[in-house]
């Protein structure tokens, strides 16, 4: 077989594997596997990169994100000792895609950009194609819109200089999804429709599907009901006829009975979303069930059936405050046997380490044996010598060897440990993605703000997805708007429960309670944190949270303010004015509690009232990697004063984006600002 035949054999595997990617990952995996052993054994080192390339690639579609690194590194390796740049772009992309799905959206960028260059410089236009398509994916998980926009058209300008309807119907599904996002549903459905028109043309059963239930829902928001029933009932049609993933009928199914629903087909519209609400019941697709029974709800009330109606909907409303909740204890373990994974890997890896280390002696001993056997072979003495060594080396490596299979088996036993902790954490991440958005939803609402004045802005930065750190406000029937912002003990989940336990509190005392005296409702609520937290005595439990607080009255323009830890501060025709808090926290237990002070101010027009918790100053950063401290906080506000209170959150925003740099943010951040 000739070398070139060798090489054909090899394109043909990875072209083969690179297929099977989306429809059968363990066989594109095995097809990879055969390339590399194949280019291997030819010693094509440019295949060999590929290879490992592509071998990685399989590992990322089977969402085996750590294998898929390793992979694309070694590829990475050797395509830079070849200076190969579209296969380096290559790498550099598939990177970028693994740090994005290990929402790790700093580093995913940084690859992206490697990866652009390595492209620009051989002109390879499909991988700028798709490289566009990938960043503006990482924009939009970021909520960056604009870039998103940018980078998506970017990605369909490379359409035209290539001919692959797979990258054609993504690039347009994006844009489609996009444009729905940002509400212009006419630009969206135009796109859908041109995926339609590829998925169709190549008979891509789960293309067709997705985008048929993406057309009737755009149909569905536009009330085009009669086209929203037409592709409704195409996706149907293919969900029948073939065996697809339940997720898919649950959107259709769903689809179809709101279409139903505008038919006034209440008997249908029931049958199919009931249909819906047990195969997302039964997967387990828990934020699936609760969009369910938000569409059975509004079945309900379409037929007048209100009771039923308000049933429904308390049942979503509870499964909503569940999943906020639900797998903490999981997520301990996962934790938990994540350290004990990493603790066996360290300790192989320690095994691995001495036995390589005598292999590399026997193989020396084994070396000096064959010198000495022709050096002295007309010594009988000194060959018996090395042969009585070279049986004891041979016996060594036997016990090596039988130690490796050992290893092996741990090994792949510790692997499956790590795919079932992976799949935990996704389900884990995937739970704390939705507290967020109840969080979120928790969170005081705009038109509350705007009530209290319309001159305000809000800087909510979470260090991690849930916040520690929230802000709150209510407009009293008599005159009154009382607001604050927290900082609660720890960030993430933990501060996520505390912010929770915050936000009722408050509503509690000030809505159900009706206290507008500031340092009461924070003596009040000091005692039900302690209460709620059971702290009891000098035990250790710390949990609580820092405060600002005001109560102002609009009726003769006068403020009351309380703080612990948290101060307030005043800007009056460019002169700040701190307002210091008491120095403790809510829910810290103390055998005398001293009560908080509260301070009277008399506002007037113009003023600005600026409350911030701790995560801004104490944030490292700068050109000496500094924290930024309270003093330069205080200049700032001088500074900005006297902008219009938008144009200072995003002074704010800006500020602390440069502060911070590259360096990890510390702690949640959230700052207000109000102008009289």
């Amino acid at each position: 077989m000739s070398a070139q035949t060798d090489t054909n054999v090899v394109k043909a595997s990875i072209d083969a594997a690179r297929a099977l990617f989306s429809t059968d990952p363990n066989l594109a995996l095995a097809e990879a596997q055969k390339a590399l052993y194949l280019a291997e054994k030819i010693n094509d080192w440019r295949f060999i990169a590929k290879s490992y390339n592509t071998i990685g690639s399989a590992f990322y579609f089977k969402n085996q994100l750590d294998s898929a690194t390793y992979y694309q590194l070694q590829a990475l390796s050797i395509q830079e000792k070849l200076n190969d740049p579209e296969g380096k772009g290559r790498s550099y992309a598939n990177l970028s895609s693994i740090k994005s799905d290990k929402r790790q959206f700093e580093e995913a960028i940084a690859y992206a950009i490697k990866a652009e260059k390595e492209f620009l410089a051989c002109n390879y236009f499909l991988g700028l194609g798709k490289l566009y398509n990938i960043i503006g994916g990482l924009f939009y998980k970021r909520k960056d819109l604009v870039n998103t926009e940018k980078y998506f058209l970017k990605a369909k300008n490379y359409i035209e200089k290539i001919n692959d309807d797979s990258f054609t119907y993504t690039v347009y599904s994006n844009l489609g999804n996009y444009y729905d996002e940002i509400q212009k549903k006419e630009i969206a459905l135009n796109y859908y429709i041109q995926a339609y028109t590829i998925a169709l043309k190549n008979e891509h059963v789960s293309n067709l599907i997705i985008v048929t239930n993406n057309l009737c829902a755009q149909y569905l928001s536009l009330k085009n009901y009669e086209l929203a029933k037409k592709y409704g009932i195409e996706s149907l049609i293919l969900i029948q006829k073939n065996n697809v993933d339940p997720y898919y009928k649950v959107n259709a199914f769903a689809n179809f009975s709101e279409v139903l629903k505008y038919e006034k087909n209440y008997v249908e519209a029931k049958r199919y979303i009931d249909s819906a609400l047990y195969i997302a019941t039964s997967e387990k697709h828990l934020e699936k069930v609760v969009t369910c029974k938000m569409l059975l709800s509004n079945l309900f009330n379409a037929q007048n059936d209100y009771k039923a109606a308000y049933k429904t909907l308390l049942e979503a409303n509870n499964l909503s405050d569940s999943l906020y909740k639900a797998n903490l204890e999981s997520q301990v373990n996962a934790i938990n046997e994540t350290y004990e994974t990493e603790k066996k890997d360290l300790k192989i890896q320690q095994q691995q380490d001495v036995l390589k280390q005598q292999t590399l002696e026997n193989k020396r001993k084994t070396i000096m044996l064959w010198l000495g056997i022709i050096a002295f072979s007309i010594s009988s003495f000194f060959a018996a010598l090395a042969f009585i060594n070279f049986r004891k080396a041979r016996k060594a490596n036997h016990i090596i060897q039988n130690q490796n299979q050992v290893l092996t088996l741990q090994k792949t036993d510790i692997a499956h440990q790590k795919e079932l902790i992976e799949e935990k954490q996704r389900e884990i991440i995937d739970s704390i993605n939705y507290a967020q958005r109840i969080q979120q939803a928790v969170l005081t609402s705009t038109d509350v703000w705007e009530k209290i004045s319309k001159d305000y802005f809000i800087f909510f930065r979470p260090k991690d997805i849930v916040s520690g750190d929230f802000y709150w406000a209510y407009n009293t029937p008599n005159g009154r708007s009382i607001f604050a912002i927290a900082d609660c003990t720890g960030h993430g989940v933990p501060g996520g429960f505390m912010s929770m336990l915050g936000n009722s509190f408050l509503n509690e005392l000030i809505i159900e309670n009706k206290l507008f005296k500031a340092d009461i409702i924070l003596n009040k609520l000091r005692t039900r944190i302690i209460q709620a937290l059971e702290q009891q005595g000098k035990t250790n439990q710390k949990d609580g949270m820092d405060m600002a607080l005001c109560v102002w009255n609009r009726l003769d323009n006068t403020l009351e303010y309380a703080g612990a830890n948290n101060p307030l501060w005043l800007v009056r025709q460019g002169k700040i004015t701190e307002y210091k808090a008491d120095k403790m926290p809510i829910g810290t237990y103390t055998t005398d509690a001293t009560p908080f002070t509260a301070h009277t101010i008399t506002l007037q027009k113009e003023d600005c009232l600026y409350l911030s918790t701790d995560g801004f100053p104490d944030q490292f950063g700068g050109d000496k990697g500094k924290k930024y401290k309270y003093k330069n906080m205080e200049l700032l506000f001088e500074k900005i004063a006297n902008q219009s209170m938008n144009e200072q959150g995003q002074l704010i925003q800006h500020e602390f984006e440069n502060w911070k740099g590259t360096l990890e943010q510390l702690d949640d951040v959230c700052i207000l600002g109000i102008k009289i």
